[in-house]
């Protein structure tokens, strides 16, 4: 009986070799459809400056929508606009058929200022695939690419002298004054504290050099990222961030330099609240950082 199954299978796979060599041999070559996704202008509704989502959405302008979809409310898109209006129609958007010390033609651009702010914002705030933005702005993939390249070195131009944007450390005792009874109002216990730390990874490709993969590799979380440390005042401006740090790096030496802020750049008593990544009690540092007790401290004889 197992002879005969044997001798079966075999001649199976014999058939079916020859098949396949017959395939190969008598088959002819047939041209293979290559499928292109992409959208064009009539797979787009509405039109970009009247009809589209973000038309609609900048019509209605509503906080809560803004904040949701571009990380900032309308009052602070408005103050953004009016540099960015200024910046926007002095200068030509770059192509291939378009002199860039020409002047700009502003009637036949897809987007106007607001829609070139609003583009950029939702890319920076959103993580999504780039035919939703083409959607939501109702402009063809071509047209999208290179308003977001232009409309990303106006924002930077544009922020760099913008006062509000500034990141400022409070070093004089004027605003961590103003900063302090924020938070002891809801938290009696915090006295003197001035802001709060946190810690921020975000996910990165991953590298085809062996040691920046290695370095940009978190174990913890066992993926890959960009390592942040934020500090936020109680009102929400970020009072201070380091940026980019590699994602191995432990939350606690990424703030080196936010340390030697808190040591030389700080009124006297006064301190930043954080979770257990970072140091609470140290000789360098003394009690300049309120964090939580780590499970295994030992409290202290007599309260600080």
């Amino acid at each position: 009986m197992f002879d005969e199954d044997y001798w079966r299978q075999e001649e199976d796979e014999e058939d079916s070799l020859a098949a396949f060599v017959g395939s190969a041999i008598l088959g002819r070559p047939t041209p293979i459809r290559t499928l292109r996704t992409y959208l064009t202008r009539d797979d787009l509704a509405g039109h970009p400056q009247s009809s589209s989502a973000w038309a609609h959405l900048r019509m209605v302008g509503n906080d809560r929508a803004y904040i949701t979809t571009m990380g900032v409310d309308v009052r602070t898109f408005k103050a953004m606009l009016q540099l960015f209006n200024a910046a926007w129609d002095s200068e030509a958007i770059c192509r291939a058929d378009v002199n860039p010390n020409g002047a700009p033609q502003l009637a036949r651009r897809s987007l106007d200022a607001a829609g070139g702010l609003g583009l950029v914002l939702h890319w920076l705030s959103l993580t999504m695939a780039s035919h939703s933005l083409q959607q939501i702005f109702a402009i063809t993939p071509a047209v999208c690419a290179r308003y977001l390249k232009y409309s990303r070195k106006l924002l930077l131009d544009v922020l760099r002298d913008l006062e509000m944007a500034k990141i400022v450390w409070p070093s004089n005792e004027q605003k961590t004054k103003y900063y302090s009874p924020l938070i002891k109002r809801k938290f009696p216990l915090l006295t003197k504290c001035f802001g709060f730390i946190d810690g921020l990874n975000f996910p990165v490709m991953v590298a085809d050099d062996y040691d920046l993969q290695n370095a940009y590799y978190n174990g913890w979380t066992c993926a890959h990222y960009c390592s942040s440390v934020l500090t936020f005042a109680p009102d929400g401006t970020v009072i201070h961030a380091i940026l980019n740090a590699p994602g191995s790096w432990h939350d606690s030496n990424v703030a080196e330099q936010l340390y030697q802020n808190l040591q030389h750049n700080t009124p006297r008593g006064y301190r930043v609240i954080s979770d257990t990544a970072f140091p609470r009690v140290t000789n360098r540092l003394g009690y300049r950082i309120v964090a939580p007790a780590k499970r295994g401290d030992k409290l202290p004889k007599d309260s600080v």
